[in-house]
């Protein structure tokens, strides 16, 4: 698992660990620049990997 401070967006990532997550599972690593760049990611992963939160995250960060 990857370091949430690795990609610095602070004040989500701030969120993310007071609620206890400071490290991303693979498939959110791997994906959250590419979906922050707004490019069309497609991914598969077992029950439990994180994609919601791996799609969500980037989605929530780039309405605000």
């Amino acid at each position: 698992m990857q370091s949430t401070k690795a990609l610095g967006f602070n004040f989500e990532l701030w969120i993310l660990n007071k609620k206890g997550i400071s490290k991303l599972f693979p498939i959110q690593y791997e994906t959250f620049n590419l979906i922050m760049k707004g490019e069309d990611v497609v991914a598969k992963d077992r029950t439990g990997s994180g994609k919601t939160l791996a799609f969500a995250l980037p989605s929530i960060i780039r309405m605000r």
